[in-house]
């Protein structure tokens, strides 16, 4: 990772840069957020309890600001949906049987990666 710059708007610009981060998180959910943006390495957490965790915040998200988050996008996307599942890891263990042949790892891994594109 390096430095890159983020285009906000038509008029302002932000330079992302690597950061330090507290070898103790202050909490699960701060330690969740940041695998989920890829700040921490990969070997770091279980892409699974990750990926579980992602479902639930964008549900939460979506139950707050409806127009902030499309869930339908990820029912389009995947052809699982949310609605169904009552947590985030349910939804990560249909979408590896309906999507991936059982490979929960492989199906949390691809969740993320598409959530990071």
């Amino acid at each position: 990772r390096g430095f890159s710059w983020v285009r906000i708007d038509s008029q302002v610009q932000l330079l992302d840069s690597p950061g330090i981060i507290p070898a103790k998180q202050v909490s699960q959910r701060v330690a969740y957020r940041l695998a989920m943006c890829d700040d921490i390495g990969a070997a770091a957490y279980d892409p699974q309890a990750v990926a579980s965790a992602l479902l639930e915040a964008l549900v939460l998200a979506e139950a707050e600001r409806p127009a902030y988050v499309r869930l339908d996008k990820l029912r389009e996307r995947w052809g699982v949906p949310t609605d169904e599942c009552s947590c985030g890891e349910e939804y990560v263990a249909q979408l590896a049987e309906e999507r991936f042949t059982g490979d929960v790892q492989r199906a949390a891994t691809t969740l993320l990666k598409d959530f990071r594109s």
